[in-house]
């Protein structure tokens, strides 16, 4: 069995075991048009239950993401296989209230994350928390020819409460034709 084979297969096992995030939420496309891993659309977070809002309030982070030069298209784009779920920043455990970060980032031909940047956050501090969770996660990489490439994936952490945080893939390229 070669090298790639198995590392595919470790990762299956990976997957097929319990992971130590919680169940992937079902979202809706990022761009018009472009495909998603589900049609369904995405939970609102009005449905949260009211907290105390006293204190300062988060100030709204948003960062244009630089990569150089474009991954190409791959026939399947990268999945996530080993996540490990971001910590509610300590800043903000007393605020309780929902957040959400936006991390983009290349994941490389063996499945390693790599330039993971957040894009849209409620506060900074909810962006780093996200980016630090995403450089411990490995990936099943994107394949172009059955063969493992460079790709890039967007992520959306919400921290639901100090205590909970969901991740979706927000939108996956579509395949090469």
């Amino acid at each position: 069995m070669n090298s790639v084979a198995r590392t595919f297969a470790l990762l299956f096992l990976l997957t097929s075991s319990a992971c130590l995030a919680a169940p992937e939420p079902a979202v809706a496309p990022a761009v018009a048009g472009a495909p998603a891993t589900a049609a369904t659309p995405v939970p609102t977070l009005s449905a949260a239950p009211a907290r105390a809002t006293s204190g300062p309030q988060p100030t709204a982070y948003v960062h244009k993401a630089s990569f150089g030069r474009a991954p190409a298209a791959p026939d399947r784009p990268a999945q996530p296989a080993m996540k490990y779920p971001p910590q509610y920043p300590a800043k903000w455990t007393g605020w309780g209230q929902p957040a959400y970060a936006t991390v983009m980032l290349v994941v490389n031909q063996y499945g390693k994350p790599e330039d993971a940047q957040c894009i849209e956050a409620t506060d900074r501090a909810f962006a780093r928390e996200a980016e630090k969770a995403t450089e411990r996660w490995l990936f099943m990489p994107a394949l172009k020819d059955q063969q493992g490439v460079r790709s890039l994936l967007t992520l959306r952490f919400d921290f639901l409460s100090p205590s909970s945080c969901t991740v979706g893939v927000l939108a996956t390229p579509a395949p090469a034709r």
